[in-house]
């Protein structure tokens, strides 16, 4: 049996704390977001201007050491991968977490981008548009 994959961390660690949400526990607790679900969560954080950029979060070899942010890195991560499951469906999103590779390579990372951008067929900044809107109700 092959590998499922090896996608950036925005996609496994997100799809964690996402799923946790889904089954009833708040997993944002433990990070600062008390009793908050994921996308009341970020739209405060984007409030405050405590944010980590998409392209950069895409970036993540690994969410929670310091240098990662994981009170903002993981809540983030959440909320694109309940955006990706509730707009374009559970097929895209384990198709891209299948196809993107998760490296510190440069030219890697820009591949992940135009896959990603592929298999959802919208460019990387409408799709930021698209999920800042899914979490701010604009």
């Amino acid at each position: 049996m092959g590998s499922f994959g090896g996608p950036p961390a925005l996609f496994n660690e997100g799809f964690a704390v996402y799923i946790s949400e889904k089954l009833g526990v708040r997993a944002l607790e433990g990070l600062g977001g008390g009793q908050a679900t994921i996308y009341q969560w970020v739209k405060e954080l984007k409030t405050k201007g405590d944010w980590i950029e998409l392209p950069q979060l895409l970036t993540f070899t690994q969410i929670g050491p310091a240098e990662s942010r994981p009170t903002v890195a993981y809540p983030e991560a959440a909320s694109f991968v309940k955006f990706l499951i509730d707009t374009y469906g559970k097929d895209k999103y384990f198709q891209a977490y299948q196809t993107l590779r998760n490296s510190g390579d440069k030219a890697t990372q820009e591949e992940n981008v135009k896959q990603l951008e592929q298999i959802c067929g919208k460019p990387l900044q409408t799709l930021r548009q698209q999920w800042e809107a899914a979490f701010t109700g604009s």
